[in-house]
């Protein structure tokens, strides 16, 4: 079973409840993060043990970081990606976002994600995209978008 770092603000909705349901029945085990503070503290106990995350680009600030850290309009997510890769570099990375856009694209095209998916997000394909992200003979991902 795979094990998954799942990092989304919106923890107790009931469609991220559903999320991490169906991709336990899709053989992953999930553990979740609330926002950065909690995704940095469970890597920074044992990173290792993730075989990939699964990230809410969109978050809100939340006094991890600066003002000019987030200058992108408050996008803590973006940040807290960049945190990761310093930290973790191997660990394939994909990205839920409500929205698509050039940075996300820019993420894919400089090798820092596996892939976008926008939300609202259907748990078959996220497990499938993850499935893809994780496989273990190279980190796959898909084509850039257009």
């Amino acid at each position: 079973m795979r094990k998954i770092l799942y990092i989304e603000d919106e923890t107790g909705l009931l469609w991220v409840d559903t999320m991490v349901r169906k991709l336990h029945e899709f053989g992953f085990d999930v553990d979740t993060a609330a926002g950065p503070n909690e995704a940095i503290a469970k890597l920074t106990v044992d990173g290792n043990a993730y075989d990939g995350i699964l990230l809410d680009i969109l978050m809100p600030t939340n006094g991890r970081y600066t003002k000019e850290e987030t200058s992108d309009g408050g996008n803590t997510g973006l940040v807290l990606l960049r945190e990761i890769r310093r930290g973790w570099a191997d660990i394939p990375i994909v990205i839920l976002s409500v929205k698509f856009s050039s940075s996300m694209q820019w993420t894919i095209d400089q090798g820092l994600v596996q892939d976008v998916i926008e939300k609202p997000a259907n748990p078959a394909r996220v497990a499938e995209v993850l499935t893809r992200a994780c496989d273990p003979r190279g980190h796959q991902r898909n084509a850039p978008r257009s």
